[in-house]
Order: structure tokens, then sequence, then C-alpha cells
């Protein structure tokens, strides 16, 4: 913004921040606000990260990921996201990095379940799995809630039926914590993990 050499850069600052800025700064810059997305823009966004992946008649964007599988997910993550800032405690532990990873989580599992399976289809309880690993390792973190946030996205995204819905809801599809931890390790894409403990190392 105030180069030495006196010529004036192309860029001065871009900046990005979830966080108000200084007043003191914001009066040398242009700021933009946005706010947050609505379930349509959820499932814009959803709709594109998954054509990053599948392409086509690819029979995952069909059925597995399908557009209405996709609005269910995007509700449900709204309701979820109103929720917790209703909570007003810890309100910003979840948000829309969590959901983007829970969509690009959800096409590369599935997508490598698929290519491992010879049939080339999967059943509800392989589903099931997957898209409760998936809920877990985006939208766990906090003590007591790893397990019931399965079951809130099971109930309001209708993805199965008989006794697997039942189970997904009764959250019977649970993985440890030190399973969770060891798929992030062994993961090359996963995020970065990070574990609270309650000792100072």
């Amino acid at each position: 913004l105030e180069p030495e050499t006196g010529e004036p850069p192309n860029v001065g600052v871009v900046g990005i921040s979830n966080w108000v800025l200084d007043p003191a700064k914001m009066n040398r810059a242009i700021y933009i606000s946005r706010p947050d997305p609505n379930d349509e823009d959820l499932l814009e966004t959803a709709k594109a990260l998954r054509d990053a992946y599948l392409f086509g008649n690819d029979p995952l964007r069909q059925y597995y990921l399908s557009d209405n599988v996709l609005k269910l997910l995007s509700l449900a993550y709204h309701q979820h996201y109103e929720a917790q800032q209703a909570a007003k405690i810890n309100k910003n532990f979840h948000g829309l990095r969590d959901f983007y990873y829970l969509i690009t989580g959800l096409c590369k599992r599935l997508k490598q379940a698929v290519k491992d399976e010879v049939s080339g289809c999967l059943s509800d309880e392989q589903l099931a799995e997957i898209f409760h690993t998936a809920f877990q390792r985006n939208f766990g973190g906090r003590p007591g809630i790893r397990n019931s946030i399965s079951s809130f996205f099971f109930a309001r995204c209708g993805l199965f039926s008989g006794p697997v819905k039942t189970a997904c809801q009764k959250g019977s599809y649970r993985a440890t914590t030190k399973a969770l931890v060891e798929q992030n390790i062994k993961d090359p894409d996963a995020r970065h993990l990070l574990l609270i403990t309650k000792g100072d190392s």
C-alpha cells in the first residue's frame, strides 16, 4: 500500500478473512462482505465440486451423488449450521470448509469403492459406511457430537430404506476415534489433523 520506491504496485494487498478488519485498515481498502450462503448456494457449490470429480454419465453422478442427494446434504448442513449459530456455543466450530470436504471426500471414496467392487455396484451397507465415515470425519471433533451428527445427517438425507435406514438413524455405523485418526493419516488427500488433548504437550 505504501511502497518504498514510490511506484504503486499493480495489486497492493488481497486479504481474505472470516473476521472484521481493523477500521484503521478498512479506510485504505475496498471492503467486500459476503453473506452466509443459503441452501441454494450450497447446492450449486456441491454440484460444482461433484462435477470436478465425476463426469458425464458416471453412475456415481446419477445415483449415489445425484442432484437430489446433494440437495438433501446441502439442506442438512444448512440446518446444522443454523442450529450451531443459534446455540451460540462453538458457533463457528463447523463451517463451509467442512461441507466442501464432505462432498469431495464422498466423491473420492465412492469412486474408489466402485472401482474396487467387482460388480461395480455398492450395497446399502457399503454406502452407509462410506457416508457415515464422511460425516464423522468432517463434522466430528466435539465431545458428544461425533455419533449424533451422523444420525442427524442420515435422518435428513433419506438415502437408505429398511434395516439399513434404521441402523443409520440409530448410529449403528460407528468408527472409533482411533480408526478415524488412522484413516486421516493414511489418506494422502486428507485435511490437516488437529488433536486436542488435556495435557500441556
